[in-house]
């Protein structure tokens, strides 16, 4: 008989101190990415501001399973369980692609599983000393899953294996922080995974419940260690014990081997399961830039549902603006690469939050979001690869060429969209599925997707770096109005109703993207003052108005180039929120231009033509405002009690 050992032992102890030091060292490391997750939180990098039950971007910087994937992520979503059971020998996995899979144990040797779940230290053992063959350990390294171990019994498992606590008692459990049951039957452990993740209904394969000769027997070669196949008699009880529970809670789960011997849930054939259509998840990223780091965390949330995706890095073409523009090209390649299958486009900054069950089987041409049911948003496209999504592709793309610096390709795509939009079946996108980090748009839920726009971060920079330059000072402007004769000119299309003796005036004022050139007749063609708020290019500014002085209306910066952030006077922050105040929704350039001139321009007289207050659209847009930016109706009031009782002014209409 050998020695026996107790804790008293200097080995042991030494042990003991040893796995004391390994999981402080972990808490001080958990405690360190912590910090960091909170100070990226700030920066709306790399962490969701949601107030939801988050899940880490990156697997290396969490242990917990139930950080990875929070309750309910799989929330009414049909989810497959893959057990060892002999009756998988020779089924067809591929059956499985695109699906929501737990695999148990070995199933990761055969089938791309979303999550291999697993409970037995001695299997991890086997697995990575080579004792279950060359093979299932490198399919175990190459494997990209999350891969999670129930902590049984304290292991200290190493970075990329992912942990679950073990609840006691054999209910099953609602929660993953509160961990789940488990006993000695894997099968019922992530039967019980799968509904802390709400998964409804849950398909049972390889559930057989028998063995062969008196033994274990399983599909896959087996393990180094077989027991009798009297194990099984006390899995099927386990199970029987939380059928009731699962019937109350309406919970559906579905055994897909009839000759089994667990009689606790119904029965049905795999091939009787009707296939669900999805998309391929496509997004492209510019190499040796920020973007390739990020677009690692898109790839990662891919694995949480299981997407199908395809990612592709670009050689970086030296211009922000010229990457975008390459968006259409790369739709219309992953168009044609997955001839017959929908595609989903995301950008790279984004992180998929939830499983995009709207994809499933939807019909359509194209879908979009429009943020507050206006502005197209192209963060996340829809294309269902018709005749009608590459129509809209293919005229998306002459847009662009027609249009490579006036507009950026989201504005281009808008354009498009509301000349085509009744030649197509297209869709709008809820908020969830275009959410952007940090926003203040109202959801629902949690977001499905979620961006991150990293591009705004490298805006942001640039706007700083020339905020400052933008001129405050009105001395130059006011000198060169002073007692001039102005007239000021809105875009209502209205205003090419008749002819307008416009270049007779001292100075004449323009806004925005109404470039004269071609309407000389009726709006004039000189432009002495540009008031804009959009983004229009220094290129364009100078070709199209070639003004003698900018001024930049709002107090927004995002849509400022650096062209208007270098020249420009900035109309007071504190004027456009004084009129904000009034109207309670966002001023015109219009507005905001009379605005300036009542308040800091000692005129000799101010004529006003092409104002409607939205009655027609403005002359260079295919659509009226729908007031969700702006209200007509208040400005109009607020408009005219601004010029009333004031001889110097007078007003045109349209």
């Amino acid at each position: 008989m050998g020695q026996f050992i107790t804790t008293r032992d200097r080995g042991v102890a030494l042990i003991i101190e040893g796995m004391q030091q390994q999981r402080k060292e972990r808490r001080i490391k958990q405690s360190t990415v912590k910090q960091n997750w909170e100070r990226l939180k700030k920066q709306s990098i790399g962490f969701s501001q949601f107030d939801m039950d988050g899940a880490a971007l990156d697997y290396e910087d969490t242990r917990m399973f139930s950080d990875i994937l929070p309750n309910k992520a799989w929330k009414d979503q049909r989810c497959f369980i893959i057990g060892g059971g002999e009756s998988l020998k020779g089924f067809e996995f591929s059956k499985l692609k695109n699906e929501l899979v737990i695999g148990i144990n070995r199933a990761y040797e055969k089938v791309d599983c979303t999550v291999n779940f697993a409970m037995d230290h001695s299997l991890y053992k086997w697995i990575t000393k080579g004792d279950l063959g060359i093979e299932a350990k490198k399919k175990f390294t190459d494997f990209k899953g999350i891969k999670v171990w129930l902590d049984s019994a304290g292991y200290d498992y190493p970075d990329g294996i992912h942990i679950l606590s073990k609840s006691s008692g054999d209910k099953l459990s609602n929660s993953l922080k509160n961990g789940i049951i488990g006993g000695s039957n894997s099968g019922l452990g992530a039967l019980n995974l799968a509904v802390c993740l709400g998964a409804n209904p849950i398909y049972l394969l390889g559930f057989d419940m028998k063995g062969k000769d008196g033994r274990q027997c399983w599909w896959h070669d087996g393990y180094p260690e077989k027991q009798k196949d009297g194990v099984y008699k006390g899995f099927i009880e386990g199970f029987k014990k939380v059928a009731p529970a699962l019937e109350r809670k309406g919970i559906k789960v579905i055994n897909l081997n009839p000759k089994s011997e667990l009689k606790c849930f119904e029965f049905e054939n795999i091939d009787n399961i009707p296939v669900i259509r999805k998309p391929v998840i496509i997004s492209f990223y510019t190499k040796n830039t920020g973007y390739e780091q990020q677009v690692e965390h898109l790839k990662a949330s891919f694995k949480r549902f299981n997407l199908d995706s395809d990612v592709e890095g670009i050689i970086d073409k030296g211009d922000w603006h010229k990457n975008v523009y390459h968006k259409p090209q790369f739709i219309m390649k992953m168009l044609k690469k997955h001839a017959g299958r929908p595609i989903a486009y995301v950008d790279a900054d984004a992180v998929i939050r939830a499983n995009p069950v709207l994809f499933n089987n939807y019909n359509c041409d194209f879908a979009c979001h429009f943020y507050n049911g206006e502005e197209l948003l192209s963060g996340t496209l829809y294309f269902g690869n018709t005749r009608g999504s590459r129509y809209i592709v293919n005229k998306w793309r002459e847009e662009d060429r027609l249009h490579p610096d006036t507009h950026m390709p989201q504005q281009n795509l808008r354009a498009v969209f509301d000349k085509e939009k009744d030649n197509i079946i297209w869709k709008e996108l809820p908020v969830e599925y275009c959410y952007i980090s940090g926003g203040r748009t109202e959801l629902k839920g949690m977001p499905v997707v979620e961006h991150y726009q990293l591009s705004r971060m490298y805006k942001k920079t640039k706007t700083k770096q020339f905020k400052y330059t933008m001129k405050q000072s009105f001395i130059e402007i006011q000198e060169f109005c002073k007692d001039k004769r102005i007239c000021l000119l809105g875009n209502a299309n209205s205003i090419l109703l008749k002819p307008h003796d416009i270049d007779s005036y001292d100075i004449v004022c323009r806004m925005n993207r109404g470039i004269p050139k071609g309407k000389e007749k009726h709006i004039g063609s000189r432009t002495d003052i540009l008031f804009t708020s959009t983004g229009i290019s220094g290129k364009n500014i100078q070709t199209g108005f070639n003004p003698k002085h900018l001024v930049w209306m709002t107090k927004c910066y995002r849509l400022a180039s650096p062209y208007t952030l270098r020249n420009a006077i900035q109309n007071p922050t504190e004027d456009w929120d004084a009129l904000f105040k009034k109207l309670s929704i966002n001023p015109t350039t219009g507005l905001m231009a009379l605005n300036f001139l009542i308040k800091h321009i000692k005129f000799k007289n101010l004529t006003i033509y092409g104002f409607d207050f939205f009655a027609t659209r403005t002359w260079y847009n295919t659509r009226i405002d729908s007031g969700q930016k702006h209200s007509g109706k208040k400005e109009k009031v607020l408009f005219m009690d601004m010029i009333k009782d004031n001889p110097k002014i007078k007003f045109k209409g349209g």
